[in-house]
This record gives structure tokens, sequence and C-alpha cells, in this order.
């Protein structure tokens, strides 16, 4: 069953552009996508990538804006526009290439085989390099298509509607397992996709078909912004609607027990709620700079460590001990990432900490950790700065012009999910297809009139019977 809905999700996602239109099938077919498709599970070719989630999403969306025609794409094509923001444009091209260098030097710097009593870890070949690229280029495509088809103030408020969207019908499904437990990956894809008993805590934590509930409650997190910030734009009867759907998400993200996402969703909702946009973006750029070099002060210790922990015994004494655990695996992994600091150990846990006979004893939740032990300096600075760069360069752009409460939402979004990556991997082609969006937005100014036709071919849907197209990480399961 799953390796049926991978191979068959590129069909899915070109009827989403069938009828919705090249923006909205872009939007949802990344939505459903990411909400749908089976996790940890990946389908190998040979003398190729391995064929996963991540794959398929990106296929889908690069054939169903292939296939929706020159006519749409330069339709809804911002980058036709002017060039608002020449510095962000030369520094994403600049992220990219740190990240398609920082292979290449890692491949170089880890031809070394890691040999132990009991485990033998290969060198990285250069046909990996290649197959790293790939991974990489798969990645951003959400990215890259996000800054040229969703760049302005409307296509944000359909990023919006549709993380509310969506949200509200997933939250349907997370109180389901939250009194059944986390069953629905199982009974449509015929296994778990984690470790069950992580999602056993006085009750159940709901997963749906994410990778994990911290992942699902994020996603809680991301709707319960959203219907905020969509209701500070609206008033009325509308306003009303939004705030009961963002009053429900919030009940159901308390329920899921996820501590770190209920405290996101408290802060940065508030916020939402009553700052202005303006402010909002400015917050958003300072965590998200914080965010950058927090690595460097983790290294030079000073983050007060010792602080935190104190601070997490007053909240719940009853997890301090696995927050305090993690921290002091974090110092090991760090100490391990020092010894190759510019590219990195590469991938197939080269960088995980182990003892003499090569028994991994590492802990590792947090990507950025993660990151850096992979890539290095190098492919830490490319692989964030993607992610952070426009959330600061959206301040800049807000002396220039106006930015609306939508475009501070997905700022505030992004915040939120930076801060979720400390303690946590969860980083989604959502997250990409919003960073990409405010990237557009910073980069290319849009003039008033152009603007408002671009955003109603983006929504038009072709008539019926018309002329629609003018041509038609956890361990992944290997399908052997």
């Amino acid at each position: 069953m799953p390796t049926l809905v991978l191979v068959i999700w590129p069909i899915i996602a070109i009827v989403l552009f069938s009828r919705l239109g090249l923006v909205k099938g872009l939007i949802m077919s990344a939505y459903i996508g990411y909400l749908s498709l089976p996790e940890n599970f990946a389908v190998p070719i040979p003398g190729f990538l391995d064929y996963d989630k991540t794959g398929a999403i990106s296929l889908g969306i690069l054939l169903g804006i292939w296939v929706a025609g020159r006519a749409a794409r330069q339709s809804v094509n911002i980058a036709n526009s002017t060039v608002d923001s020449r510095f962000l444009q030369i520094m994403v091209m600049g992220c990219v290439t740190l990240l398609l260098l920082g292979v290449v030097v890692t491949w170089m710097t880890n031809r070394e085989p890691l040999i132990y009593a009991v485990q033998f870890i290969p060198a990285i070949r250069l046909y990996d390099v290649v197959s790293l690229a790939g991974k990489l280029a798969l990645l951003l495509t959400p990215f890259f298509l996000a800054r040229r088809y969703l760049a302005t103030a409307g296509h944000h408020r359909s990023l919006l509607i549709a993380a509310l969207s969506t949200g509200l019908f997933y939250s349907v499904l997370a109180l389901w397992e939250i009194r059944m437990s986390p069953q629905l990956h199982i009974m449509l894809y015929g296994y778990f996709q984690h470790d069950f008993g992580q999602h056993v805590r006085n009750g159940f934590r709901p997963v749906v078909f994410l990778d994990h509930a911290l992942s699902l409650a994020f996603f809680l997190v991301t709707a319960l912004l959203a219907a905020i910030a969509l209701a500070r734009q609206t008033s009325g009867k509308e306003r009303t609607i939004y705030l009961w759907a963002a009053l429900w998400l919030y009940i159901v993200l308390i329920l899921a027990k996820s501590f770190g996402a209920i405290f996101l969703g408290t802060v940065f909702g508030v916020m939402v709620l009553f700052l202005n946009a303006r402010l909002l973006i400015r917050i958003s750029a300072v965590v998200a700079l914080v965010f950058l070099v927090f690595p460097a002060a983790r290294q030079a210790n000073i983050v007060p460590i010792d602080t935190f922990i104190a601070v997490s015994n007053s909240i719940n004494a009853d997890r301090v001990g696995s927050f305090e655990f993690r921290l002091r695996q974090e110092d090991a992994i760090l100490a391990r990432a020092l010894e190759k600091p510019v590219a990195g150990w590469g991938p197939w846990a080269r960088w995980r900490v182990r003892d003499e006979r090569g028994r991994d004893s590492t802990t590792a939740d947090g990507l950025w950790i993660i990151v850096l032990g992979e890539r290095g300096w190098i492919g830490y600075i490319g692989f964030f700065g993607l992610l952070v760069l426009p959330v600061v360069m959206l301040t800049r752009t807000g002396r220039r012009r106006e930015v609306n409460i939508e475009t501070a939402g997905l700022s505030v979004i992004m915040m939120a999910n930076l801060v979720y990556l400390v303690p946590n991997s969860t980083l989604s082609p959502v997250a990409w297809l919003i960073t990409g969006s405010i990237a557009g937005f910073v980069q290319y100014n849009q003039p008033a009139a152009k603007k408002n036709s671009v955003e109603e071919a983006s929504d038009a849907v072709p008539a019926r019977g018309g002329n629609r197209y003018s041509r038609f990480q956890p361990r992944h399961r290997r399908l052997s």
C-alpha cells in the first residue's frame, strides 16, 4: 500500500492543479502530501535516489506546474516583476552554493571508513555526492517554487487558509487517536512509523500520518497561528468564526500532550492576537538571528544551561531529567562535531558518538545539531540561512512598503518553527513553502495593479470542460 500511494501521488497532484489552479494546487499538493503520505518508507530506485515522501511531494508539484502550461506559469510568476532586494537574491544563491560546496568538501574530508571492534561505517563515495545533491534539490523544491508563485499578500492569505482548513480536519483525526491510540497509519499503510512507546503518556499522543507526535503538535500550532492571523484581518461574523476555530485547535493542542508545542502556541498566539505586523516581523527577525548563532553560543559555553535546567524543573519537574539528559547529549555531539567543524562527518550516522566497540550511545533530537554534525558549518549556514534570511530581511521590506498581518503571521510561524527545531527535528515541506513565499515577497516588488490581476488569475479555476492544460529522516523502510 505505501508503495502504491507514493507511485500514484504525482498523478493526484496533477489532478489538484487541474481542479484548483496553479497557486492553490501548489499549496494544497504540499499540504495534503505532507499530511497523508506514508512516513519513514522509501522505494529504492537502482542507480538513483530512494523515492520517499519528500521526493513524491516535490515531484508532484513539479509535474503539476509543468503541465499547467506556460500561460498559467507566467500569469502568477512574480519573478517577472521588479527586483526589490538583490541582496536577498544574492544571499539565497550563496546559501545554495554553500550547500553544494559543502557536499563536495564533506566527501573530500570523509574518504576513510570508520572501523570499530564490532562496527564498520563506510567512507563517503563520489556516488554519494550526486545522491546528496539530488536529495537537496528535492528538499528545496517547495522553497524555490513558492518564491516564484506564492510571493504576494494574497498568496500568503491562501497559505494561512490552507493551514487552518487542513489543521481543522487533522484535529478530528488527532482526537480519534487520542481516544483510540495512534492506529491510523497502521490501518492504512500496515506499519507504525515510529516507536509506539514514545506516544503513550498518561493516555495517547496522536501521530496520524506524520513521523512523530511532536510533528503533529507543531502542525496544530501552525493552524492555530493561522486562525488568529486570519481573525486579525477580518471583522464581524467571519472574525468570530476564526476565533472559535483557534480555540478549538488550542484545546486539541493541549490534549495532544506536547509541552513545547503548547508553550509556543500560547506565547506566539498571544503575540499574533495583540501585536501589530511591524512589531511581529521585528521579533521574528531577532529570534531567527539568535537561532542561527545558537550552535556557536553552545560551543562557546555562552548558553546558561544550568539556568535552563533550573527553570525547567520549576515548570515541570517530571520532565527535567529528560531535558537535562538531552542537553548533556548535545555537549557530546558538539565535541564530536568540532573534530570536523568545516564540512562535518557526512551521512550514515558517521557524526554520532560511539564507544570503542562502535556501539551508538547518541540521542540527538534537535535538527540544528544533526545538520551541524553531518554538514559542518558550511552546510549549517547554507541550510538554515535559507530559512532565516527571508524572515530577517522582511524587516527591511517593512520599512519600504506595507507588510500586512497575513505575511507577518507567516513570519511568526517560521519563528515558532525555528524555536521548535532546537529540541526537535520538525521541518516539513510546508515550512519550506512558507519561507519560500516570504523570500519571494521580500525579493520582488509587484505593482499594485498587476498584483491584483495576478491574484485573481492565480485563484481562477478553469471552467469545466475547458482546456485546463497545454500538456499533460528516522530510518526509512525500504522496499525489498
